[in-house]
């Protein structure tokens, strides 16, 4: 099961990465979710990271925050605290897309 979750990770990030759409850049609140999200994707261990990667999307995400990437960041945070492995790779999935939909763009580097 790791190795599956490794290789959605993987398949999330390369999906990031590919991800340019020119157009209005998000608020900044969305950038910095999308950016640590990414980071998180990127690094060599991404369980071990998640108490991490959760306090820090919290922090990120004000509280009238709204839209795909508010509600996919909060419900990452809720399955990761609860230890719900199948909601965690479900809502990183979603995480992926409403950055991509956003208009966030990895940063270059």
């Amino acid at each position: 099961m790791t190795n599956r979750i490794g290789a959605l990770v993987a398949l999330g990030f390369a999906s990031l990465l590919l991800a340019g759409c020119a157009g209005q850049r998000p608020p900044t609140w969305v950038e910095d979710v999308c950016n640590i999200h990414a980071s998180w994707i990127s690094s060599d261990r991404p369980q071990a990271d998640e108490e991490r990667l959760t306090s820090s999307l919290q922090d990120s995400i004000p509280e009238d925050g709204d839209g795909a990437v508010a509600d996919s960041a909060r419900a990452f945070v809720t399955a990761a605290q609860e230890d719900d492995r199948s909601e965690v790779e479900s809502a990183h999935e979603r995480l992926v897309a409403a950055c991509k939909d956003s208009g966030w763009e990895p940063a270059e580097g």
